[in-house]
């Protein structure tokens, strides 16, 4: 801090130096705590579903040599597991720049494919998804999966037991294609902290998943938006890509 004092008619400057370094330290130390958390949700949403398929496998192998059907929903679960960690592979290599989201890899795909690879991580029954033949779009595929596995795994944690399950849908817009995730919870009680990194009010939450898609959706130009729905409890997630 540099200032300019007068006294007994003469001017002085005053020059004050502060040692930074610990402040600093502290910071650093608070950005890789922050990162490590972030690190870990994106692990623990693919981790998670991941475990289960191996073990519903597992029993069904326990159960018995299978059946063709079930041979063939064996080799489906083996293909799912594969594709999940090598998207999640993906998207944790492409975090090189620690303190940021790596920039989207553009490429075409297909809205419905989408859909039914983060449906298929979901705990059975509890998702459902549909999306407009044939829309297609130019984005990050792993960065959306990730998003939109995010915004689904909250919206089935909200649902009570025996409830509706949720729906997840890709429709047109106007330049644009919509995703929305619609849950039967109980809403959002607090919207201001929405995308306040860390702030969460799930037991053993992180605060992550939110702001991680929204940094997604601005990071392919668009938005995303969350508000309680109209006339019925829950919550309606809309995560709009331009095309």
């Amino acid at each position: 801090m540099r200032e300019v004092f007068h006294e007994a008619g003469r001017s002085f400057r005053l020059l004050v130096i502060t040692d930074l370094s610990q402040a600093l330290r502290d910071e650093e130390r608070r950005a890789w705590r922050r990162l490590i958390r972030v690190i870990w949700h994106e692990l623990n949403n693919s981790l998670a579903p991941i475990k289960s398929v191996i073990e519903t496998s597992r029993d069904a192998l326990a159960a018995g040599s299978p059946d063709k059907a079930e041979r063939e929903e064996l080799a489906h679960n083996l293909a799912l597991v594969a594709e999940r960690a090598e998207s999640l592979r993906r998207f944790l290599s492409r975090y090189s720049e620690l303190a940021r989201m790596p920039e989207p890899t553009i490429a075409e795909c297909n809205a419905a494919a989408l859909l039914r690879q983060v449906a298929a991580v979901q705990p059975p029954g509890r998702v459902q998804f549909a999306a407009a033949d044939g829309l297609n779009l130019r984005a990050d595929a792993d960065q959306l999966q990730q998003a939109l596995i995010n915004l689904v795994r909250n919206a089935v944690e909200a649902t009570p037991a025996g409830g509706a399950p949720v729906e997840l849908r890709a429709i047109r817009g106007k330049d644009s294609v919509v995703f929305e995730v619609e849950d039967s919870g109980p809403g959002v009680a607090n919207p201001d902290n929405l995308f306040v990194p860390f702030f969460t009010t799930k037991p053993g939450g992180s605060g992550i998943g939110l702001v991680l898609a929204r940094q997604v959706a601005e990071a392919h130009g668009g938005t995303l938006s969350l508000r309680n729905r109209e006339g019925t409890t829950g919550c309606l997630a809309r995560l709009v890509i331009p095309t």
